[in-house]
C-alpha cells in the first residue's frame, strides 16, 4: 500500500518510523529517524539521516500499522509540525 503526499519545508521536516511486525502480531523491532539530506532534494531518499528517540512518532506509527493490521517491515515518513 502507498498513500504520498508532499512534506513541505527543508529535508529536515521529514521523520521516519519504521518497524517490522511478524505474522502473528508480534513487534520485533522499531526506530525513528529524521532526515538531514536527501537526493534528489525534496522528494527522495534519505542520503543523509540521524536517529532519534521520538515518543510521539512512535505512537502514531504503532497505531497506524496496528490499525490496519499490517505485518511486514513497514515504515511511514510523517512531517514535522508546529
Amino acid at each position: 500500500m502507498i498513500l504520498q503526499e508532499v512534506i513541505a519545508g527543508p529535508d529536515t521536516n521529514h521523520l521516519k518510523y519504521c518497524s517490522y511486525t511478524s505474522s502473528d502480531g508480534k513487534r520485533f523491532a522499531e526506530f525513528t529517524l529524521r532526515k538531514i539530506r536527501q537526493y534528489p532534494v525534496r522528494f527522495g531518499v534519505g542520503s543523509a539521516v540521524e536517529s532519534i528517540q521520538n515518543a510521539e512518532l512512535i505512537k502514531e506509527g504503532r497505531k497506524l500499522f496496528s490499525g490496519i493490521g499490517f505485518k511486514a517491515p513497514h515504515y511511514t515518513q510523517l512531517p514535522v509540525c508546529g
